[in-house]
């Protein structure tokens, strides 16, 4: 998701803590990693509007396979030499 500014960013991850790990991954957007994806999206709604934070931008993203390998081994795959 996306805040107006950078202050906000940071008070939108100390929210969104209560439902998984929360980060800054650039500026003013937010990850939030949540096991039951699109079915969260109401709770972060309401979280963040309870505590009067504006979103400019929200997107639902799946895993990808490196971002499974990441989460389960802590690095990175090895690119192949070539």
């Amino acid at each position: 998701m996306t805040v107006c500014d950078a202050t906000t960013a940071e008070r939108a991850v100390a929210v969104l803590a209560r439902l998984g790990p929360a980060e800054i991954s650039e500026g003013t957007v937010v990850a939030l990693k949540v096991d039951d994806g699109p079915r969260s999206l109401p709770a972060v709604v309401r979280l963040l509007d309870a505590e009067g934070i504006g979103l400019d931008a929200l997107a639902v993203r799946e895993p990808t396979l490196d971002d499974v390998f990441l989460t389960l081994t802590g690095h990175r795959p090895e690119e192949e030499a070539a």
